[in-house]
């Protein structure tokens, strides 16, 4: 959210040293005064078992894609170890990022989930069935996205990009979406510690449901 600093502290303030100080709050948060790419940072996720741990995410829209990144805080950086089948990624540390059209989550979206060492679970989600059921695509790809990963002295840090124009084609306005973004954390190869939510969770941890969105305004502050 934009920080609104109270005016009585800035009386005596020039216009310039107004603007540099609203800019610099603007930034703190995540969002910019006047930028276009509705930028985003998000200082610390939602643990399912309680607290917060250290993730910065951000994301923006630059030059006709949507960009992410993760910096991860993790002790014990644990990666699949053997991957026959797409779904093994997800036996390992890796952070999630949900691309959805509806708050409701019922047309469909498409996931990416990569792990610690750039390996890449990408998915697609049907429309909800007449009796509320999804189907999973899981060797579904993305055309368009493009990702990194490393290890750092703290954890690992995951960089993304998806072109705006691929996910206008399921749906998508890069301008004004629902966004997922999570970690899933784990002490060693297939055994979970902590699932990790931008959004704090209200249940049972379940990254597939509306209440874990946030919605993603380019030029404007989101929800």
């Amino acid at each position: 959210r934009l920080l609104r600093p109270k005016f009585a502290i800035l009386c005596g303030m020039n216009t310039k040293t107004v603007c540099c100080i609203l800019s610099a709050a603007a930034l703190a948060c995540g969002c910019a005064t006047s930028a276009p790419s509705g930028a985003r940072s998000i200082h610390g996720f939602h643990k399912h078992v309680g607290g917060l741990d250290e993730t910065d995410f951000r994301c923006r829209v630059d030059k006709g894609r949507f960009f992410f990144s993760f910096d991860v805080k993790d002790e014990h950086v644990s990666p699949a170890t053997e991957i026959k089948h797409p779904l093994d990624i997800a036996n390992g540390d890796r952070v999630e990022v949900y691309f959805v059209p509806d708050k409701d989550m019922k047309t469909g979206y498409r996931c990416a989930e990569i792990d610690c060492d750039g390996r890449v679970l990408s998915y697609s989600v049907s429309p909800v069935k007449p009796d509320g059921s999804k189907d999973y695509d899981w060797f579904w790809k993305f055309k368009t996205l493009k990702t990194d990963a490393k290890r750092t002295p703290q954890g690992y840090r995951v960089d993304g990009s998806v072109e705006v124009a691929e996910l206008e084609t399921f749906g998508v306005d890069a301008t004004d979406f629902h966004l997922g973004v999570f970690r899933a954390d784990l002490s060693k190869p297939g055994k979970l510690a902590a699932w990790c939510s931008a959004v704090e969770p209200k249940g049972p941890p379940n990254f597939h449901q509306p209440a874990m969105l946030f919605r993603f305004t380019a030029g404007k502050n989101a929800d």
